[in-house]
Parts: C-alpha cells; sequence; structure tokens
C-alpha cells in the first residue's frame, strides 16, 4: 500500500470514529426534550442527520470512491424502510379521487369527502420527515460500524450515557424532586419518568440500557487474567472496573423499576434474561453470582415492588378499558384496510369512531398497541411492513449468534431489544417515540455489523474483513 492510499486509509478512519461520537450523542441527547416525541425536535434532528448522511457520502466518494457501502449488504432492511416515509409522502397527495370509494370511506356527513388519503396532510409529511431521519441513522450506524473496535467504544460509550439517565430519575425521583427538570408533574407522581413524560416509554428506554449493559458486560468478561498474564496491578484494574460495570447495571435497573411500568419491567427483565442464557457459556460463575446480587437487590426494592404489585390489583378494570379501545380500533381498520388514515393521523381518525363506551374526555391520541397503530395509519400492506422486517432480522440474528466468534455482546443485544420492544409494543407506544427509535435502531445496526456473513472487504489495499 502506497503512502498515500495508507494516508487516505487514516483519514477515512478518523471520518468514521468523528460521525460515531455524533451519532452517539444524538441517541444520548434526544431523550432530554421530552423524548424527542416533539414535531420540533424532528425538525431539528431529520435535517442534521441529513446533512451528516450528505457529507458522510460526498466525503466516502473524495476518499474511498472504491470503497462499498456497508448498507448495501442491508438492501432488504433498508429498502423497506424506504418504503414507510415514500406511502406516505402517497398519502398526503390529493389522489383519493383516483381510488375506489371503499378504499378512503369515512363516516362523514354526504358530500363531505377529503381529497387525501392521509386525514392531516401536514402531520403525514412530518411523519415521513421523522421516518427519513430514522433511515438516515440506520445507515450512518452501519457505515461507521464496519470496525470491531469503533463498535465496541460506541457500546460501551452507549451504556454508559443510558446509566447516566438512569442515575438522573432516580436523582430526580428521591433527592431533586419531580419537577426539577421539566417543572411540575401533572401525571405518573411517585414513578420515575427521566427526561420523558411517560413512564412506559422511559421503562422501554431503560429496558433497552439494560439489554445493552448485560451484554457488553457479560461479553467483556473477567479476562483480566488470560490477556494480561495474571499481572495482579492489572488483574485490580479489571476488578474495579468490572465493579463499576455492574453498579451501572444496578442503577438502571433500579431507574426501571421506579417506573412502575408493569409491561415495561416484565418485558426488560425478559429480555435481560434471555441475553443471559445466551450468553451463558461466557465465565459462568462470575455471572451466577453476579444475577445473585441483582436478584436480591431487587427483591430489597420492597417500595418499588409493592407499587408495581398494587397497580396489578387494577389489572382487569384497565383491561376492561384497553380492550374496548382496541376493538374499536380493529372496527377502523375495517373500514380501511389497504390505505389507511395517515401517517400520524391517529387521533383524528379515531374521534370519527369514538363510541361511548370509552371516556368522552380523555384525549385518545395513541392506540396504545404499535402495531394496530401502524394498521389504521398505513393500513395492512405497510404497516406490517416494519413487523416482517424486524422478524426477518431477528432470524439473521438469531443463527448467527450460534457461529459467531466475536462480537456475540452486540448481536445478543440487538436481538433483545427486539424481544424487549416486540412485547412492550403489544400493549404501549413506546417505539413511537423518537427517542426510542434512535437507540432501538442504533442497537440494531451495531448487532447487524458484527454478523460474520457481513464483514465487509475494507478499502482498497486494507486487509480482508477489516474496515476502517
Amino acid at each position: 500500500m502506497t503512502a498515500n492510499a495508507h494516508s487516505r486509509v487514516a483519514v477515512v478512519g478518523r471520518v468514521h470514529d468523528v460521525i460515531a461520537v455524533v451519532l452517539i450523542a444524538i441517541v444520548l441527547i434526544a431523550p432530554i426534550p421530552m423524548g424527542s416525541n416533539r414535531p420540533i425536535v424532528w425538525m431539528v434532528f431529520a435535517p442534521v442527520l441529513g446533512m451528516v448522511l450528505t457529507g458522510y457520502v460526498v466525503a466516502m466518494l473524495w476518499l474511498a470512491p472504491s470503497r462499498p457501502m456497508q448498507i448495501a449488504r442491508h438492501y432488504n432492511v433498508l429498502l423497506p424502510a424506504l418504503l414507510i416515509p415514500v406511502a406516505a409522502l402517497f398519502q398526503t397527495l390529493a389522489v383519493a379521487w383516483f381510488l375506489p370509494p371503499d378504499w378512503v370511506r369515512l363516516p362523514l356527513p354526504a358530500g363531505l369527502f377529503p381529497e387525501t388519503i392521509s386525514l392531516v396532510p401536514t402531520a403525514s409529511l412530518l411523519g415521513a420527515l421523522r421516518q427519513f431521519s430514522y433511515v438516515a441513522l440506520f445507515v450512518l450506524v452501519i457505515e461507521v460500524a464496519g470496525n470491531a473496535s469503533r463498535v465496541r467504544w460506541m457500546s460501551w460509550w452507549l451504556f454508559a450515557g443510558l446509566t447516566a439517565h438512569g442515575f438522573w430519575a432516580l436523582l430526580s425521583l428521591t433527592v431533586l424532586g419531580e419537577g426539577f427538570f421539566w417543572g411540575p408533574k401533572t401525571a405518573y407522581l411517585g414513578s420515575a419518568t427521566g427526561t420523558f413524560i411517560n413512564r412506559n416509554s422511559f421503562a422501554t428506554f431503560m429496558g433497552m440500557g439494560l439489554v445493552l449493559g448485560v451484554c457488553t458486560t457479560f461479553d467483556h468478561g473477567w479476562s483480566a487474567r488470560e490477556k494480561r498474564g495474571g499481572d495482579v496491578r492489572l488483574l485490580r484494574a479489571e476488578t474495579v472496573g468490572i465493579l463499576v460495570q455492574w453498579l451501572c447495571l444496578l442503577a438502571m435497573l433500579l431507574a426501571l423499576l421506579a417506573t412502575q411500568s408493569r409491561m415495561g419491567i416484565a418485558a426488560s427483565l425478559f429480555a435481560a434474561l434471555g441475553c443471559v442464557v445466551a450468553l451463558r457459556g461466557k465465565r459462568p460463575a462470575m455471572w451466577r453470582a453476579g444475577i445473585a446480587v441483582l436478584v436480591v437487590l431487587t427483591l430489597m426494592a420492597t417500595r418499588t415492588w409493592t407499587s408495581v404489585l398494587g397497580r396489578s390489583i387494577f389489572i382487569m378494570k384497565d383491561s376492561e378499558t384497553r380492550l374496548d379501545l382496541y376493538r374499536q380500533v380493529v372496527a377502523m381498520i375495517r373500514e380501511r384496510p389497504l390505505s389507511g388514515y395517515g401517517l400520524d393521523a391517529f387521533a383524528p381518525a379515531f374521534e370519527l369512531f369514538h363510541q361511548r363506551s370509552l371516556p368522552g374526555d380523555v384525549i385518545w391520541d395513541y392506540a396504545h398497541s404499535s402495531y394496530l397503530t401502524l394498521w389504521v395509519e398505513m393500513g395492512i400492506l405497510f404497516g406490517s411492513l416494519p413487523v416482517i422486517v424486524l422478524v426477518c432480522v431477528a432470524v439473521r440474528l438469531r443463527r448467527a449468534v450460534q457461529r459467531s466468534e466475536t462480537g456475540k455482546g452486540q448481536i445478543v443485544a440487538a436481538m433483545g431489544v427486539i424481544a424487549l420492544t416486540a412485547l412492550h409494543s403489544m400493549v404501549d407506544f413506546s417505539l413511537e417515540i423518537e427517542a426510542n427509535v434512535f437507540l432501538f435502531l442504533t442497537l440494531i445496526a451495531l448487532g447487524l455489523s458484527r454478523l460474520p456473513a457481513q464483514q465487509p472487504t475494507g478499502v482498497p489495499g486494507h486487509p480482508k474483513n477489516h474496515v476502517v
């Protein structure tokens, strides 16, 4: 390799490092403005991610024109993901008059007929912008995650940042006061919400952090004696590092429990336990001891469990209301099974079908099931695409775990967050919150980057299966 080629490779590596830092910052900053569940925040992150992606493509065309785009190896994920915002844009066009009447019918007085499929075209436009930002983030993470060492430090920095969010939630709940950040809380008093405004969404966020923490910590293992030749000082340093990791895991676990989110806690613990089982070959004695300590500390959190169990007493009554909501939402889907009502148009669409059996003084802006929301807003065809893609990704990750020699922690973490969100999304809307989607997509992209069959060939002159 010539000196000029070496120089270009070094520059490409630095570009990837800088972009990786920017992406981590975005993922960790996104939860601060109320989980980024506001259109004004989408209009900030979307242009930023778009400009970063554009700058990256231009830089790669100049620095390494022969280097293949890593996202090309995941076209079966990228193309369906792009179809969602494209379909949302189509819903904003004045095409309703050209479609079969059964596709766009609504319970409206005679003579009233919307020109667009979406009941709120401006909301669907903003939703499409948000969806494009998700695609941009996913592509960028895939591109920078070709280097194994970079994936490792990205995972550790994400773990550290998520731990900081957990500590903040606990401090806000116990020391600083629940209204310390965004002003006095009017809902979920006594429950940890962090910088989010909904405990269930924050529970998913902490659950994904717990899954990542379990996988990075377990995959790292007690390796000082093997890798350092038994050096006592290095072994002590390794021991201190492992203890710090366990304390971080404990902080996130306590923050998760403090949310008092029934399904959030159950789904997160299920996913974390599944990750432990998948990584059980990594230092089994150490992990048995660590899990025992976490179980004891969890059981000691009596106040949290008392609150969760107390809320569970009313689960039957809550279920009646939730099931009634689901019945009315299913009726909406039957009316427009193919076209949907428009991305982000659930709330106004539901008011056309809202029956008196549900409280009339409540604004039903979510279906409390992301699956139903997808089918209401995008129709069964396009609304099922994310589910199908995630199932296919989960299958690929599952097959890779058994044959992977390195990077197993990131692969298992991706599987864990898919399992967690798949369960929680059945009865809630955590993946309709931008901050959660950012973290979710980042962890999946990091996992996909470590698939053995997905290792790229590198830049010209670089060794095979190693990229900068």
